[in-house]
């Protein structure tokens, strides 16, 4: 699931829209802002930053979890050639 927490009016309207319960251990969720969800969300297990590098794009992982971990080593391992 994708969610873009900029788009709701407010905490009120996150609580209410049933999106909460996407968060399980069997779900994969991707929060963009979610410091505007700030006390909603379970703690992440990766977060990935995106930024602007010539002459492409760049991308961090740091993992808060040993989920978070096993993504970030898979993600990794895909970019490797083999």
């Amino acid at each position: 699931s994708h969610f873009v927490v900029s788009r709701f009016m407010g905490r009120e309207e996150w609580l209410s829209s049933g999106f909460r319960e996407h968060f399980n251990p069997e779900s994969l969720c991707i929060v963009e802002w979610p410091e505007m969800a700030e006390g909603l969300l379970p703690p992440p297990d990766l977060h990935i930053t995106l930024e602007i590098a010539e002459p492409g794009r760049r991308a961090g992982f740091l993992p808060h979890s040993p989920v978070g971990r096993e993504w970030r080593q898979s993600a990794l391992a895909s970019l490797l050639p083999s």
